[in-house]
């Protein structure tokens, strides 16, 4: 089984073939059309879409290695990264986002997180233990009930480099620590 290599993807011809009939059969069928005819009406069209489900197959691949999901005492971590742009000072700059759900059958409240984000070179940087909330907001989180933030850092080492921390919090009056699964920072 022969491999192609599209957009940085290896697809086996069985999976192209596969793309092409799904791209395909998402276009309307005319009883007096052959395929072929529909096919060279389309064929910009059809040429268009391949191209963007091969792009939006690229962006998938990507977010896999740069995203983790953890769990601990009920409360679901993950988190996702990607690289923005290279500052003036020709250091990389990375976005994050994560969602953090209470998958447990208690109310629990976020009080503060602690990060270290590395560099290529091995330099950290590193949030105090545990500063105070998120992005200035401490949430109660409900059985249910998820938040969302999303925030940034500058890696003057470049990429690729590393984040992971420990999110602080309350279950009635007991503090527990979750952990922020380690996601890679890269380009």
């Amino acid at each position: 089984d022969e491999n192609i290599n599209t957009f940085g993807l290896n697809l086996s011809e069985e999976l192209q073939t596969a793309i092409q009939n799904t791209v395909f059969h998402d276009f309307p069928k005319s009883p007096i059309m052959s395929k072929n005819e529909l096919l060279e009406k389309y064929d910009e069209e059809v040429s268009d879409l391949g191209f963007d489900s091969l792009k939006m197959f690229s962006a998938m691949d990507q977010t896999s290695r740069t995203s983790n999901v953890g769990e601990t005492e009920g409360i679901r971590v993950a988190c996702m990264s990607q690289w923005i742009q290279k500052h003036n000072d020709d250091s990389d700059i990375f976005g994050y986002r994560l969602l953090i759900e209470n998958v447990g059958s208690d109310r629990v409240q976020l009080l503060g997180r602690h990060w270290i984000f590395e560099d290529a070179s091995g330099d950290t940087i590193i949030v105090p233990k545990f500063e105070s909330g998120v992005i200035g907001q401490k949430p109660i989180l409900k059985p249910g009930d998820w938040f969302e933030y999303q925030s940034g850092v500058s890696l003057v080492g470049g990429s690729p480099g590393k984040m992971e921390g420990t999110f602080l919090f309350t279950r009635g009056d007991k503090a527990f620590e979750v952990p922020i699964p380690e996601v890679p920072l890269i380009k």
